[in-house]
C-alpha cells in the first residue's frame, strides 16, 4: 500500500499541472463578454451592464443590466444618483424605433441605472446604451420586359424586408413607366413613410427593363390589278395583312388591307398588329410598283415608197417605262418589223392606200394606240410608161385624149366609189381597233 500511494503521488503532480494549463488557456480564449461578466460578478456591487445595438426589426430591445442578490436596480433616461434614484423606474426601458438627431443621424439612447444595496455592499450608479439602426430596404420588381402594343406599361417595385406589413413605405421611382419601344432604367431614389428604414445599403433599387416589338415571321403581301407578270400593278394596289393580323401605315388606324396609291415604284412602310394580343411589330417596308397611266403616242412620221413604208413613233411613258411596240390590223401579206420605235413595213402594193394601228406598250401592259394612214407611190416603171404615152403619134394623142376624157368620167365615177369604200372601211377599222384592244387588255 505505501508503494501504491507513492506512485499515485508521483502521477498526480503531472496531472495537476496539465489541469492548470487547461484552465489558463480556456481563460485566455474565453470571449470578452464572458470574461467581463466574470469580472463584473466579482465587482463589489455585483452589477453588470451590456449595451444593445441592432437593426430595426419591429421588436422592442433593452440594454442588459443585472445585479447580485441584495441589490435593487432603478432605471431612468436621466442620470440617477444617491439623491434622486427613487425617481427611477423598476422597469428596464425598451425601444423599438430608430432615434435620430436634428440632422437625421442615428443616435444611441442612454439608459441610466442605480444599484441600491439593501444591506452590505456599496451602491453603484452607471449607464449604458441602446442603439436601433435603420434597416436598409430590399426591393424586387414585378417585371422587366413587355411586348410593344402602343399602350403605357409600368414596372412596380416592392419592399420585401419590411419588419411589419403595417410599416408604411411609399417609394419614389423614376423611369418605371413607358409606352414607346426601347430600353428603360427604373430607379428608386428615396421613399416616404417609416423612418426605421434607410436607402443606405439598399438593394434592388434599379431595374433594367424594356419594351420590344413583336417578333414574327408573318408578313403582308402585295395585291392588285395586273395586265401581265411584270410585277407592276395597274390599279387597286394594296398590302394585305396575314390572317390574325391588322396592318397600319401610321400605327393608329388599323385594317385588314393598306391601299397603295403612290405612282411608280415605292417603298411602303407599315406595321402589323396581332389581333389576339394587340402586340405590334416594328416598321417594315415592302416595294410596290403601281402604274395607272397609259402611255401617250404624240404622233408618227411616215415615209412611204412604192412597196415599203417607214413609220417613226413618238411615244412617252413616265411610270413603268415603254417596253414594246405592236401593230393591229396590219396589211394582209405585208411584213411589219420593229427596231425600237421605228416600224418598217414591206410587201406593199404600189399606189395603194393603207390604214392600220400602231401601239406603244409599257412594262405594266398598259397600251396606247394611234391610227396610221398612207398611200404608197407608183413604181418607177409605171412612170416610164406614162412618159412613153406622152410621145405617141397625134392620132394616138387624140385617142388618148378621148380615152383620157372617157377615162376622166370613169375616174370620177371610180373616185366616188373609192371615197365611199374608204369611208366605210375607216368606220369598220375603228370598230375593229376598239374590239381588238379591249380583247388584248382583258388577256
Amino acid at each position: 500500500m505505501p508503494k501504491t500511494a507513492n506512485v499515485l503521488k508521483q502521477c498526480a503532480k503531472p496531472a495537476f499541472g496539465v489541469f492548470l494549463s487547461i484552465i489558463l488557456v480556456a481563460t485566455i480564449l474565453m470571449p470578452h463578454d464572458v470574461t467581463s461578466a466574470l469580472a463584473d460578478e466579482q465587482s463589489p456591487s455585483g452589477v453588470t451592464a451590456k449595451a444593445y445595438e441592432g437593426e430595426y426589426d419591429g421588436q422592442a430591445h433593452s440594454a442588459t443590466i443585472t445585479a447580485k442578490d441584495g441589490y435593487t436596480l432603478y432605471y431612468s433616461e436621466t442620470e440617477l444618483t444617491a439623491d434622486n434614484y427613487t425617481k427611477g423606474s423598476a422597469t428596464n426601458p425598451s425601444y423599438t424605433d430608430v432615434a435620430v438627431d436634428a440632422d437625421g443621424n442615428t443616435q444611441p439612447r442612454t439608459v441610466y441605472y442605480f444599484a441600491k444595496a439593501d444591506g452590505q455592499g456599496a451602491d453603484q450608479a452607471g449607464s449604458t446604451t441602446v442603439t436601433i439602426n435603420p434597416r436598409p430596404i430590399k426591393v424586387t420588381w414585378d417585371n422587366n420586359s413587355f411586348t410593344y402594343d402602343g399602350l403605357e406599361h409600368q414596372v412596380v417595385p416592392t419592399v420585401t424586408n419590411k419588419a411589419s406589413e403595417s410599416d408604411y413605405l411609399e417609394l419614389n421611382v423614376v423611369n418605371n413607366t413607358g409606352s414607346a419601344e426601347g430600353n428603360y432604367t427604373a430607379e428608386i431614389y428615396g421613399f416616404y413613410g417609416n423612418k426605421n428604414y434607410t436607402m443606405a445599403g439598399a438593394s434592388g433599387t434599379t431595374n433594367e427593363w424594356l419594351i420590344s416589338y413583336l417578333n414574327t415571321d408573318e408578313d403582308a403581301t402585295a395585291s392588285g390589278d395586273t395586265f401581265n407578270d411584270s410585277g407592276w400593278f395597274t390599279g387597286n394596289a394594296k398590302l394585305v395583312a396575314p390572317d390574325g393580323f391588322s396592318i397600319s401605315a401610321d400605327g393608329q388606324t388599323w385594317a385588314s388591307t393598306l391601299p397603295v396609291t403612290t405612282e411608280g415604284e415605292s417603298a411602303v412602310a407599315y406595321q402589323l398588329r396581332e389581333d389576339a394580343t394587340g402586340y405590334i411589330t416594328d416598321t417594315r417596308t415592302q416595294t410596290v410598283k403601281l402604274d395607272t397611266v397609259n402611255p401617250v403616242i404624240n404622233g408618227v412620221k411616215t415615209t412611204a415608197a412604192d412597196t415599203t413604208a417607214t413609220i417613226v413613233i413618238d411615244a412617252t411613258e413616265g411610270t413603268s417605262g415603254l417596253a414594246e411596240y405592236e401593230t393591229l390590223l396590219a396589211p394582209t401579206g405585208a411584213t411589219c418589223t420593229f427596231d425600237g420605235n421605228v416600224l418598217t413595213v414591206t410587201g406593199l402594193d404600189p399606189e395603194t392606200e393603207y390604214s392600220f394601228v400602231v401601239m406603244a406598250v409599257d412594262a405594266s401592259g398598259r397600251a396606247a394606240s394611234y391610227d396610221v394612214s398612207f398611200t404608197t407611190e407608183a413604181t418607177p416603171d409605171s412612170n416610164t410608161n406614162t412618159n412613153t404615152n406622152a410621145n405617141a403619134t397625134p392620132a394616138s394623142k387624140t385617142n388618148g385624149s378621148s380615152s383620157s376624157s372617157s377615162g376622166s368620167n370613169t375616174t370620177a365615177t371610180g373616185d366616188l366609189m373609192v371615197y365611199l369604200v374608204a369611208g366605210l372601211g375607216a368606220t369598220v377599222l375603228a370598230a375593229l381597233v376598239v374590239v381588238l384592244f379591249a380583247r388584248r387588255r382583258n388577256k
